[in-house]
Order: structure tokens, then C-alpha cells, then sequence
């Protein structure tokens, strides 16, 4: 008999539409003592791994320096029979080329303002220089869906 968490795991497929269905998730980092450092973000994941931008003195860049490492964390979390979520982490480089920076931003915001109206606009090459963008090539995918229960505990 297949055990609980193996019911609840998403597959492959399954990971791309939920990730495909959200915008924002909670990125993560580890500290210099050691504590996670935790930001809520907006993502995208292409062909290079799982993207978020940044501006490039931000703490999470910071602890990727030390570390090189990252993870996101993309989840429903209410109510407990409905609950999915993916959890994605691996290494994390950073990408300081303006035109990288540009790309990435102008399709997050694109994605952004299809899901969610009112989103406003924003002169991205203004601030680009001062950008990066984060890649996390994900090493460890991790998924749960609990409506693959069908309500049982």
C-alpha cells in the first residue's frame, strides 16, 4: 500500500500547471547566523530554473553570495483539505546583465498583470542596473495535494 505522503505528491505534471497558476511564493534564504530569511515574491519558471528579481544590494542577495543556495516555497495553505503546495530549492546564481534583468521583469510583470488587474506600470530599464535576477536550478522538488484524499485523514 502506497503511503500517505507518496498519495499526496504531485507529479511532474502536476508541479508545472500549480506553479503555472500562482504568482506570487515565499523565497528563501539562510542568514549569516544561520536563521532562514524569508521574503514574499513574485516568480517565474522558464528554461533557467525558477526566476525572482531583486534589487541587487537586497539581504537575499547577500545570503546567496555566502551561501549559493535558495529556495521557494509556493503553497494554498487553507483550508487543510485543500491544501497544495511545492517546495523547490538548489543552487542559486546570481545575473547582473541589464538585458537579462529587463527580460526577466518585463515577464513576470506581463504574467503578473494577467492574473491581477490594476497592476501598474513601472518603467523597468530605470531601475534595472540596480537589479538582479536569482536563479534557483531546482535540485529538490518537493509537492503535496491533499485533495488527492478526497477528504480522508
Amino acid at each position: 500500500m502506497a503511503s500517505r505522503r507518496d498519495l499526496i505528491r504531485m507529479t511532474e505534471e502536476e508541479v508545472s500547471a500549480f506553479l503555472g497558476e500562482h504568482i506570487l511564493g515565499v523565497f528563501g534564504t539562510g542568514d549569516a547566523s544561520g536563521c532562514p530569511h524569508m521574503v514574499n515574491t513574485a516568480f517565474l519558471a522558464d528554461t533557467e530554473g525558477i526566476a525572482v528579481t531583486s534589487f541587487a544590494a537586497a539581504q537575499k542577495v547577500r545570503n546567496i553570495e555566502r551561501t549559493g543556495t535558495a529556495s521557494l516555497l509556493v503553497e494554498v495553505n487553507w483550508p487543510y483539505s485543500q491544501v497544495r503546495g511545492v517546495l523547490i530549492s538548489g543552487p542559486t546564481r546570481i545575473v547582473t546583465d541589464v538585458d537579462v534583468v529587463i527580460d526577466v521583469t518585463t515577464r513576470i510583470r506581463t504574467r503578473h498583470a494577467s492574473m491581477e488587474a490594476g497592476t501598474p506600470a513601472v518603467d523597468i530599464a530605470t531601475h534595472a542596473a540596480k537589479r538582479c535576477v536569482l536563479y534557483i536550478a531546482p535540485q529538490k522538488i518537493r509537492s503535496w495535494d491533499h485533495t488527492k484524499l478526497g477528504g480522508r485523514y
